[in-house]
């Protein structure tokens, strides 16, 4: 137990008395050596915080990049997408947007913002606390940003050798800016849209698998919104100049090169145990 500065229950540690942050010496020097040890322990788990969630980013994407491949096959095993739909609208949403051919064309085509639209709501956009505007809204937010969506148009995120951040902060602006949803947290339908738009530079993000691999908080998909979407997308963009996602694109769930890094983060997540548990 600690008496200083509260700790574990007494009875099961030898009294513990608090130094300094993070330091603690034992209560009573003549514990016997088995007390001693007992309390080391104690002691060194103390000292051994968790590693800052930088660095713990920073070994995710080192993982991913090593065994990209594996991911992605993990994925495709492990998919976890299985709602009436999802898949089926997705395909059917990129398909077009490839036959219309331009990022002005997908915009003005009734049947492609229709899909995209059915897209959004198959997965998971207008459910719980997420509420998608009426069809006319959201077809006129696509118009409204016309100018920015052309400039992004002939963008790859794997071919990006330099301005990463600046285009990272025009997404950003689109992110923040496309009225897909009345909330004020967007990222997760401000990507998901983009994504069907622009599918060769914008993943789709969530906070059940992309939160968990970049240790996102309950709270900054509302409150640092523009700075967890910067950093999720530039790492993104090493990731994929790293791997050549493009490569692997093909049936089923394979339907571009940012859904092939969307697939391998799922992958690595579901292979390590973690995210998977909110939209």
């Amino acid at each position: 137990m600690c008496i200083n500065a509260g700790g574990p229950s007494a009875g099961r540690y030898p009294d513990l008395i608090r130094v300094s942050r993070g330091l603690y010496r034992l209560a009573n020097n003549s514990q016997s050596p088995r007390s001693i040890r007992r309390a080391s322990t104690v002691v060194a788990s103390i000292r051994r915080p968790r590693a800052p969630r930088k660095i713990r980013v920073r070994q995710n994407v080192d993982a991913l990049i090593a065994d990209f491949d594996q991911f992605v096959e993990a994925y495709d095993r492990l998919v976890p997408f299985t709602r009436s739909g999802q898949y089926e609208f997705h395909r059917r949403t990129i398909d077009r947007r490839l036959a219309v051919g331009s990022v002005e064309a997908a915009i003005h085509d009734g049947q492609f913002t229709l899909l995209l639209y059915e897209t959004l709501q198959r997965w998971g956009i207008g459910r719980r606390a997420s509420r998608l505007v009426p069809l006319t809204e959201f077809r006129r937010t696509l118009v409204n940003h016309a100018t920015q969506l052309r400039e992004l148009e002939l963008v790859t995120l794997e071919l990006m050798t330099e301005g990463v951040q600046s285009i990272s902060t025009s997404v950003a602006f689109l992110v923040s800016n496309l009225a897909v949803v009345e909330n004020r947290a967007r990222i997760v339908a401000g990507t998901k849209t983009l994504h069907h738009v622009l599918p060769n530079l914008v993943p789709p993000m969530d906070r059940a698998w992309t939160g968990a691999f970049f240790g996102w908080s309950v709270l900054d998909p509302q409150n640092n919104q523009a700075l967890i979407f910067r950093e999720a997308f530039e790492a993104f963009s090493e990731i994929a100049r790293a791997t050549h996602p493009s490569r692997l694109v093909g049936e089923e769930w394979r339907t571009s090169p940012t859904k092939v890094l969307d697939n391998a983060l799922i992958g690595y997540c579901k292979l390590k145990g973690i995210g998977g548990t909110s939209a």
